[in-house]
């Protein structure tokens, strides 16, 4: 089951001298940010893949790396390579290590021993496995040894897939501290087949980060940046319905929206329609909140819009596209969309600018709509706007009034001067 409580957030109707003030008293304390980063990491693999790590710009630790993450942010971290799980166990006992990336297959072990002899030193080291075969099945189900890594990515070389798992570590750590402590999004991603997630991360985390980046000043201090991709939403990857079910009762709240698959394991079997019933409990208590439903069953299209949730196709042509696209019109990734209740389109903006524009042009019903569901909300914090979407969250009441209270508190938010 289920289960959280929806707090109470600023509330729209105390006036607008008081949410300037809150606005001020967000701005000062949200540099404040204890996180923690890969900063060693270790990878036991063939000299193909330590061909490509070298490609995209990873250096042993001390050594200058001409890489960056998140377009010049940050520096990649420093990266042992190695051929051979012995070689492996004697870093991760000698070295400060943060995360073991790991081949399938290593001449000497394979890398469900490495990780198992790996945290016997270690117990807290995560370990994540690459392999260019989907031979594994689902998560935990389909051979014993899956249980021994944390993660089992399916890899073709793809330079960004490394990308993406250094972002998902560092998210998972730091889930509880930034999506509690500094009330940052989440998408919570629940798939269970590798393949699927791990192009499904890549292509999320380039969005994610696109958005966060397009809005930002060229002059802006390297703090503000840093800010802006520090508040970036997290991407959760849950495999079991366990998973999903601790991450949707801890971080209900501050989701903007679910990726499910249909079917992932409950209890260590295969449950035919978790996502199913995942998406009526999330829908229960968050009506608004938009979820994804991707399958291989055909059939099962109109149930699942019955459930207030999108449906995709696994083997459709153009499936990254297509999840990209309900992204952009109903997670607040693009433009922002105004609707009536009933799903019709009745205005678009792409900026701070065009969103004042339209808040002044569309039908009322249209602007409450989207403001009591807390989408203006979701859509600042997409676009770095944290302070604009901590004060409009949500929007309530009735009339005319709301709007230009809404107007009043933007409108100094636009071309502001950066810190």
């Amino acid at each position: 089951m289920l289960c959280y409580s929806l707090r109470h957030i600023v509330g729209y109707d105390r006036g607008v001298s008081e949410l300037m003030q809150n606005d001020k008293k967000i701005s000062e304390v949200s540099d404040d940010w204890d996180r923690w980063q890969v900063t060693n990491l270790l990878l036991a693999g063939s000299m193909y893949d330590a061909h490509i790590f070298l490609e995209a710009g990873f250096r042993a630790p001390g050594v200058s790396s001409p890489g960056k993450r998140d377009d010049g942010l940050r520096s990649l971290p420093g990266c042992y390579m190695v051929t051979t799980g012995q070689q492996a166990l004697e870093l991760v006992e000698r070295e400060s290590l943060d995360l073991l990336i790991c081949d399938q297959q290593l001449s000497d072990m394979n890398g469900f021993e490495l990780s198992r002899r790996a945290k016997a030193m270690r117990p807290d080291l995560p370990v994540v496995l690459l392999s260019g075969s989907e031979v594994f099945g689902r998560s935990q189900v389909a051979i014993p040894q899956r249980s021994d890594v944390d993660r089992i990515f399916t890899w073709y070389g793809n330079p960004d897939l490394i990308e993406s798992i250094l972002q998902l570590v560092e998210d998972h750590y730091n889930a509880e501290n930034h999506i509690l402590g500094k009330n940052v999004r989440c998408i919570l991603l629940i798939e269970d087949e590798s393949s699927f997630f791990s192009h499904y991360l890549v292509m999320i985390h380039r969005e994610l980060r696109a958005r966060s980046l397009a809005l930002i000043p060229e002059d802006a201090q390297p703090s503000e940046r840093a800010r802006r991709i520090w508040q970036m939403p997290k991407l959760l990857l849950a495999e079991t319905c366990e998973e999903s079910t601790d991450f949707v009762d801890r971080f209900g709240n501050n989701m903007i929206g679910v990726i499910s698959d249909l079917q992932f394991p409950h209890a260590g079997k295969i449950n035919q329609r978790a996502g199913l019933k995942l998406a009526l409990e999330v829908k229960h208590r968050i009506p608004r909140l938009p979820v994804i439903i991707q399958t291989h069953q055909a059939e099962m299209k109109a149930e699942i819009h019955q459930a207030g949730a999108f449906f995709v196709l696994k083997d459709s042509e153009g499936l990254l596209l297509k999840i990209r696209q309900i992204l952009l019109d109903y997670f607040g990734f693009g433009d922002f969309i105004f609707r009536l209740p009933d799903g019709s389109e009745v205005g678009r903006a792409r900026n701070l600018k065009e969103l004042v524009r339209e808040v002044n042009r569309v039908p009322l019903k249209s602007f409450l709509h989207h403001g009591r569901a807390n989408h203006f909300s979701t859509w600042f914090y997409l676009h770095g706007l944290y302070e604009l979407a901590e004060i409009l969250r949500p929007i309530n009441g009735k009339g005319e009034d709301l709007r230009e209270r809404m107007l009043m508190i933007i409108r100094p938010h636009i071309d502001q001067p950066r810190r």
